[in-house]
């Protein structure tokens, strides 16, 4: 059995390096529907706003845009959640460091404001930080900053939303494969199988089983990725992403940023829920928010 768990990773590896995806080729890839941004669209807006977040302190890694503000500044906002330290002293760490695609540059932000988020299943609509760019460098990011969106917040509306989700870009072939090995890990552990490869169902999937069985899966996170959806007051419909993804935008059809994400919604792989990443949500009946509209941001308030 782990032999054909290896040849299948081989599978997957293979699969990365040949970058296929909806945009590229929509028959084979009709569940997961996001598309590997381009070299030519990283060059141009809005997808230049968007940057790779290194948390050190934390060893995590986000996503974040860079926004111009109403006093002309433009400022790196990512998801709270990204930079607190629940379990080290209560705090957002004071600085990141960012990468753009657009030289590969690493840059420095500093902390700036916070909203109100204190861990899992607590204020999801505080799960926003706005951390303070390099002001030497002010002229640079102003080039490629978003604004944010003049949108009504009770419309839905054309939405993209993208970042750097850790999950690769899977055919529904792949998919039907990650499905059949799933499978027969559960049949190993004599756990019950209500499931089969071929149907229409989505399988949720704990990190721990993708991390141990199938880490080539879900270590994609240096590629940025578009999911093509909808957003508007109930959150979204159809946006697809993974871990990775948080603090990440959600760009109007103008390509002006409406939302960041809080949070994944389920850690299903395959059927209507693949990937889903922002939805309604409840845990123990408590609605969570799993994105934050830009417009509820406050630079006024401090941070821990």
């Amino acid at each position: 059995m782990k032999k054909y768990i290896i040849t299948s990773l081989l599978f997957f590896v293979s699969a990365v390096a040949v970058a296929d995806d909806h945009c590229t080729n929509p028959n084979e890839y009709t569940i997961d529907r996001r598309c590997y941004v381009t070299d030519e669209q990283k060059t141009q807006k809005p997808y230049n706003a968007v940057a790779r977040i290194d948390i050190e302190e934390i060893g995590a890694y986000c996503t974040g845009t860079i926004v111009k503000e109403k006093d002309g500044t433009p400022y790196l906002f990512t998801a709270k959640h990204c930079v607190y330290r629940p379990f080290l002293d209560g705090k957002s760490v004071d600085t990141v460091k960012i990468k753009l695609e657009k030289d590969n540059i690493e840059y420095e932000a500093t902390k700036y404001a916070c909203g109100n988020y204190f861990g899992p299943w607590k204020t999801y609509g505080g799960d926003w930080a706005v951390y303070k760019l390099s002001e030497d460098k002010k002229e640079d990011f102003l080039k490629i900053a978003v604004e944010k969106t003049n949108k009504s917040p009770n419309g839905k509306y054309s939405a993209r939303l993208v970042g750097y989700g850790a999950l690769k870009i899977m055919s529904d072939e792949e998919i039907r494969d990650f499905k059949q090995l799933y499978i027969e890990h559960l049949k190993r552990k004599e756990e019950t199988v209500d499931f089969t490869a071929d149907d229409n169902r989505g399988v949720s999937v704990s990190n721990e089983f993708l991390e141990q069985e199938m880490p080539n899966l879900i270590d994609d996170h240096t590629a940025l990725k578009v999911s093509f959806c909808q957003y508007g007051p109930n959150n979204g419909i159809g946006c697809q992403g993974w871990f990775g993804n948080s603090g990440g935008p959600v760009f109007d059809d103008g390509g002006k940023i409406m939302a960041i994400v809080s949070r994944a919604g389920y850690s299903a792989i395959g059927g209507k829920d693949h990937a889903d990443i922002i939805i309604n949500a409840k845990f123990d009946n408590v609605p969570v928010k799993t994105s934050v509209k830009v417009n509820d941001i406050k630079l006024s308030n401090a941070c821990e």
